[in-house]
């Protein structure tokens, strides 16, 4: 089941045990499950009531999660989901906080010199336009002196992998002499973790630690802003926090939230129906 994939550990666990991986095989993908996504596309339903071609989305997602090498949980409400569902606890390891700090923490416990990749598009529609690619940029290369922002690329939204430039990031790839390569694949959503899925023999023939993060690229820019920190660890004034703050974006990541209690239903009638 997909859910016993999840990652339940604490962030230096976690550290230690992707150090480990990386060093026995050269390679790993880290992928995070948000609770939206797991109920949107009914992950754990078998997709009933997607349309078609929905439901190939949500197949190949679902398979893209299952080949992780690490699942992490992302934010409080499949924390919450978990406890409920099967009386689990699981650590926050969300994108957010944790891809910056993995970066520096990479370069900073090893004797690695860490070669970033980037991906991430942007979208007028909600205020991103094309000078976000140089503030992601200046913001990797703010991590660390050990970190070497290597190439970073960006699309529209809507035109997100149609345009990859397979021919700079070969071309950076094959001249790059660092220790660890890096991609951040900040794309959105299932496409980001559907394409990697497809890709993923180049990525492994070159030695990558892959890391599908789409919102990180907003709080590294400023984009968006943290809370303050007595507002995060009151958990749901966060959320509040995030609505209020950036409603257009994050109205539907809250309201997903009630969903648990459609997924608990479905369960009950689901039961009655065998019975």
């Amino acid at each position: 089941m997909l859910l016993d994939k999840l990652y339940l550990w604490s962030y230096a666990s976690f550290l230690k045990d992707l150090q480990k991986l990386y060093t026995n095989q050269w390679f790993a993908v880290v992928n995070f499950l948000y609770f939206a996504n797991l109920m949107k596309w009914r992950l754990l339903e078998e997709y009933t009531w997607l349309e078609k071609k929905d439901k190939e989305t949500a197949q190949k997602y679902h398979n893209a999660l299952i080949s992780s090498d690490f699942l992490l949980t992302d934010w409080i409400a499949l924390q919450v989901f978990e406890k409920i569902r099967s009386w689990r606890r699981c650590q926050n390891l969300n994108w957010t906080d944790l891809t910056p700090k993995l970066l520096k923490d990479l370069a900073s416990l090893q004797t690695w010199w860490i070669s970033v990749y980037a991906y991430q598009c942007y979208d007028p529609r909600i205020g991103k336009d094309v000078w976000y690619l140089w503030l992601l940029q200046e913001a990797l290369e703010r991590l660390s002196d050990k970190i070497a922002v290597s190439w970073v690329y960006q699309s529209l939204y809507r035109e997100r992998w149609s345009d990859f430039d397979w021919d700079s990031f070969k071309t950076s790839v094959t001249s790059d002499v660092y220790d660890v390569k890096v991609f951040l694949n900040c794309t959105g959503t299932p496409f980001q973790e559907n394409w990697l899925y497809e890709h993923k023999e180049y990525f492994k023939e070159q030695w990558f630690i892959v890391i599908n993060a789409w919102w990180v690229v907003d709080f590294m820019t400023w984009f968006e802003q943290r809370a303050p920190d007595w507002v995060v660890k009151s958990r749901v004034g966060e959320a509040l926090w995030r609505l209020f703050s950036n409603p257009g974006k994050n109205r539907w990541k809250i309201l997903s939230m009630f969903w648990i209690f459609r997924y608990f239903l479905f369960q009950i009638s689901s039961f009655f129906v065998r019975k």
